[in-house]
């Protein structure tokens, strides 16, 4: 399987709330770097406990997770990088709808996942939460 195929089957794992597909998708020390106007987080996260906490909202999700839905626009690969591009809609946990859009940049190594950058408009985001 080639770098762009892991990746669409790892969005496909965690799309589908597979998260134990999605994990043996990871390396062990896995690192997933959240935007820095996300505080709530640390930078990066590392170890796949801790990036299937993330995806799967057990650091606090802030969706129905029901309501979930996401639109790929692009998936880009050039060597051991790939550039995906979605936009996500979904109801927050409060019932205020969302629409985002987001850009991740996957790093490949060895056939896994090794690192993940996730950039996001949290300004917007945040403005959807209650907190």
């Amino acid at each position: 399987m080639d770098n762009k195929q892991l990746v669409q089957r790892f969005r496909q794992a965690a799309d589908a709330r597979d998260f134990a597909a999605a994990a043996e998708l990871m390396s062990d020390d896995v690192r997933w770097w959240v935007p820095r106007s996300a505080p709530r987080f640390d930078r990066p996260l590392e170890g796949r406990r801790a990036v299937v906490d993330l995806i799967s909202g057990a650091t606090g999700g802030r969706f129905k997770p029901e309501t979930m839905k996401r639109e790929y626009h692009t998936f880009v690969a050039e060597g051991d990088h790939v550039a995906v591009w979605l936009t996500m809609t979904a109801e927050t946990t409060g019932g205020a709808d969302y629409t985002n859009d987001y850009h991740f940049l996957y790093r490949c190594e060895n056939g896994r996942i090794a690192e993940v950058w996730e950039h996001l408009d949290t300004a917007y985001a945040y403005s959807r939460f209650e907190d």
